[in-house]
């Protein structure tokens, strides 16, 4: 898949998004384990307003003393399995990535099974109705989620990891599929990031 090139964009920790981008902008941004660098970037500079989705009790532990009213937390897993999906939750070991797939880090002692509860796309743009941008790392989960996107009217910015790399039930066809299928819907798409499949999708050229 080409990578595209323009100038106009901002890098924030990871991530990369398109310029400009309006004030007290709304971020959903699943996956976010013990990092929140982006989030807080956000915050400090745009004056965003950030719900993070994350269940991990590492994870809850550590965005705990940061959450104000900029910066909220919501204890579910972002899945096309609307009501619950099985993710691996790290015990005792020092990750906080979880994923419902057969992640290659997850085959190892100490991780065990659990029923999360999740919500879908749909779930987050009836309760937000516009999100300025999307920002996933959720281990192999962003494909059925996207797939059930069906516009790009609710939703600006799309950036994350995308993990057909490491997993072997989602393969590099899926990714192409969902690259086309998401430009399909008005979107613009740049890889990022071609090691660790960091790609973003934003609307047009003159975002």
């Amino acid at each position: 898949m080409e990578c595209y090139n323009r100038t106009s964009f901002v890098t924030v920790a990871d991530y990369e998004l398109a310029l400009p981008i309006k004030h007290s902008p709304l971020i959903v941004s699943g996956g976010v384990g013990e990092n929140i660098e982006f989030e807080l970037f956000m915050i400090d500079n745009y004056d965003a307003r950030v719900f993070c989705f994350d269940f991990t009790n590492k994870s809850k532990r550590y965005i705990a003393p940061h959450l104000n009213e900029n910066l909220s937390l919501v204890e579910k897993g972002l899945s096309n399995n609307k009501s619950f999906t099985y993710f691996q939750i790290p015990d005792h070991v020092p990750v906080c990535s979880t994923s419902e797939f057969n992640c290659h880090e997850n085959n190892r002692p100490g991780y065990a099974s659990s029923t999360i509860s999740c919500v879908s796309i749909d779930d987050i743009i009836n309760e937000y109705n516009y999100i300025d941008i999307l920002k996933i790392d959720i281990e192999g989960s962003e494909y059925g989620l996207l797939s059930e996107l069906t516009s790009s009217d609710h939703i600006g910015q799309i950036c994350g990891e995308f993990h057909s790399y490491r997993l072997s039930d989602i393969g590099q066809e899926e990714d192409a599929e969902l690259i086309q299928y998401l430009i399909s819907l008005g979107y613009t798409f740049k890889c990022t990031d071609t090691d660790h499949q960091i790609y973003l999708f934003y609307k047009g050229d003159n975002v």
